[in-house]
């Protein structure tokens, strides 16, 4: 079972044609997590071009 205090938000980014881990941010529990990866999808600036402005939140797993 997983720990309540065990959360993280990762945020992913394509570079050229690998995607590498841009941001990883300890977020507390389970509501915490989806409440702050919501907040970077809706403030996340691209920072390539104005067309990068794909966003998607989801969650791997509980047990993972």
């Amino acid at each position: 079972m997983v720990s309540d205090d065990q959360w993280y938000v990762l945020v992913e980014a394509n570079s050229g044609s690998e995607w590498r881990l841009k941001k990883k941010q300890h977020a507390g529990d389970r509501e915490a997590a989806l409440s702050k990866a919501a907040e970077i999808c809706r403030t996340w600036g691209p920072t390539h071009s104005p067309d990068d402005s794909g966003r998607a939140v989801f969650e791997i797993s509980e047990t993972s």
